[in-house]
């Protein structure tokens, strides 16, 4: 967790992350909500309160994905508007405690959950106007299947340019797949490691230094 008592407006205030977009503001996930700061303004915007927000990644220029305890979110920032994910399935249980989500380059949708495994929502399958997935793979651990991803407990997913994904499981550090065909080979993983994060973000009116473990 990190606390920030940088500006008065913060203090006491507990976050989970934070982003600054290209127009240097600066966006911070909390248990209290989405929380905007203008450095150049030094103003503070906290929205929507009740919402505890857990990470922020970069859906687009104007979009974030957000992912907390109630499950994923799509936040607007030209309209300050905030979209919930369900499933058409009925089961939008299985987003709670979404812990990251992230966009490929090849527009599917990834998130990783706590317990719940890894979910895989293809290009096309949300509608971004409703927040309704159509369509969406999950995987989970599987002990009959050495190939399925080694636990459920899964914190940050990324991708890159070659589309190979990687996540921080609990008690496995950073485990690093590829898909090949639907089969999930696991290139690597790194035990018993304690996964440290740090930021240091320098702006004309604002320093953080943020430093959370896990």
């Amino acid at each position: 967790m990190i606390k920030y008592t940088l500006f008065d407006d913060m203090k006491g205030h507990i976050t989970d992350d934070l982003l600054v977009d290209k127009d240097d503001i600066v966006w911070m996930g909390a248990m209290k909500g989405l929380h905007r700061y203008d450095p150049k303004t030094k103003s503070l915007k906290i929205f929507p309160a009740g919402v505890s927000i857990w990470s922020i990644t970069a859906a687009s220029d104007n979009r974030l994905l957000l992912t907390g305890p109630n499950g994923v979110f799509i936040f607007n920032k030209n309209t300050s508007s905030m979209l919930q994910l369900s499933m058409k399935d009925g089961k939008s249980f299985l987003l709670d405690n979404s812990m990251n989500a992230v966009f490929d380059q090849e527009g599917d949708l990834w998130i990783s959950t706590w317990g719940k495994g890894l979910f895989r929502v293809p290009k096309g399958a949300l509608d971004e106007k409703t927040g309704k997935i159509d369509s969406y793979q999950q995987y989970i651990h599987d002990e009959n299947n050495p190939g399925s991803i080694p636990g459920n407990n899964l914190q940050q997913v990324m991708v890159d340019s070659k589309i190979i994904s990687g996540f921080a499981a609990q008690s496995l550090g950073y485990v690093k797949w590829i898909n090949v065909h639907e089969v999930y080979k696991v290139l690597g993983i790194h035990k018993q490691i304690q996964i440290v994060y740090q930021t240091i973000i320098h702006l004309e009116h604002l320093k953080i230094k943020t430093v959370t473990s896990g």
